[in-house]
C-alpha cells in the first residue's frame, strides 16, 4: 500500500514538473520570438507592395513613386526614372534595421541626436512608415527613430542616404543588352578619325580585322555604364557642330548620339529621338577615345 502511494506521489511529482518545464521554456521562446521582433522591426515589410517613398531633408523634400514596377520622381515638371539600385538598397537598409543599442527614450534629446531634420516616409497600400535619420557617430551608424516613438537607437549602412539630393537614374542608356549590339561606329570629328565594330557571327571586328573580344566588351561595358552629371530637359535646346557621334545598333535598331563641347570641363550629349540632354565630364567622354590598336594588340 505504502509502495503504491508512493509511487502516485512520484508520478504526480513528475507531471507538475513537466508541466512546470513546459511553461517555462514557452515562455523564453516567446520572450526570444519577442526579442527578433523588436530587434529587426521591419522585417515582415514586403518591399514590393512600397508604391511611394518621400525623403525629406530640412527644407528639400524629394518623392518617388512606382509605375510599372519601376521607379520615378518628378522635377521641373518632368518626369524622370528613379536610381533603382540606390532605392533598393537604401528600402533594404531600412528593413535591415536592428532595434538593439537603445540610447535614449528622452524626447528632449532629440534635437541634440539630429532626429528632427531628416526623414524618410515609406508608403505601402494604406500603411504609413516614417524613419528619422540622426546625426552619424562613424562610417557606418547613425541615430535613428521610428514613427513616434520616443526612442532613440543605433542603426548602420543609412550614411549615404541623404548624401546625394539627386535621386534620377543619370545613367545615358546608350545601350540596353550588351549580347544583343550588332555594330558600332564612332567618329572623332574633332580628332579627324573614325572606328567601325561589326560583329560577323559572334566576332567582332574593327576595320575588317579580327579584335579582341574582351577589349571590345570592356569598351561595350563602358558605354553601359556611362553617367551624367545632370541631364537638361529645356526645349528647343540648339546644339551645333558636335566633336563625336556614336552609332549604335542593337538588335537591328539604329541609335544615334551626338556629344557637344560646352566648355573646357564638360560635354552635352543628345540621342537622337530623345528629349533629354546629358551633361558629362569630359574626362569620362575622353576615355571612350580609342584607336584600332587598342582592340586588336
Amino acid at each position: 500500500m505504502r509502495k503504491k502511494l508512493t509511487y502516485r506521489i512520484f508520478f504526480l511529482l513528475s507531471i507538475i514538473i513537466i508541466i512546470f518545464s513546459f511553461l517555462f521554456f514557452q515562455e523564453k521562446i516567446n520572450h526570444l520570438i519577442s526579442q527578433k521582433q523588436i530587434a529587426k522591426p521591419f522585417i515582415k515589410l514586403n518591399k514590393d507592395k512600397l508604391i511611394r517613398i518621400i525623403f525629406e531633408d530640412e527644407n528639400k523634400k524629394i518623392e518617388v513613386y512606382k509605375k510599372n514596377n519601376h521607379w520615378y520622381l518628378k522635377k521641373d515638371n518632368f518626369e524622370f526614372k528613379a536610381d533603382e539600385e540606390r532605392i533598393n538598397k537604401t528600402i533594404d537598409a531600412l528593413i535591415n534595421i536592428k532595434k538593439e543599442e537603445v540610447i535614449s527614450q528622452n524626447k528632449n534629446k532629440h534635437q541634440s541626436f539630429g532626429i528632427d531634420k531628416k526623414k524618410i516616409t515609406f508608403y505601402a497600400g494604406k500603411n504609413k512608415l516614417e524613419i528619422y535619420i540622426g546625426n552619424s557617430i562613424n562610417f557606418s551608424n547613425n541615430y535613428v527613430r521610428i514613427d513616434n516613438e520616443n526612442t532613440v537607437f543605433l542603426a548602420e549602412n543609412l550614411n549615404d542616404v541623404f548624401s546625394n539630393n539627386d535621386w534620377r537614374d543619370l545613367r545615358v542608356g546608350l545601350i540596353n543588352k550588351q549580347e544583343e549590339v550588332n555594330s558600332l561606329e564612332i567618329n572623332y570629328f574633332n580628332k579627324g578619325k573614325s572606328l567601325k565594330l561589326l560583329k560577323e557571327k559572334g566576332d567582332w571586328k574593327i576595320n575588317e580585322k579580327n579584335t579582341k573580344k574582351e577589349r571590345v566588351d570592356f569598351f561595350i561595358n563602358d558605354l553601359i555604364t556611362l553617367k551624367a552629371d545632370d541631364i537638361i530637359t529645356q526645349e528647343n535646346f540648339t546644339l551645333l557642330n558636335p566633336e563625336i557621334t556614336i552609332n549604335v545598333k542593337e538588335n537591328n535598331q539604329l541609335k544615334k548620339t551626338s556629344i557637344f563641347s560646352i566648355d573646357t570641363n564638360y560635354y552635352l550629349l543628345k540621342i537622337e529621338g530623345n528629349k533629354l540632354i546629358y551633361k558629362i565630364k569630359k574626362i569620362y567622354i575622353s576615355s571612350l577615345e580609342k584607336d584600332e590598336d587598342d582592340f586588336i594588340q
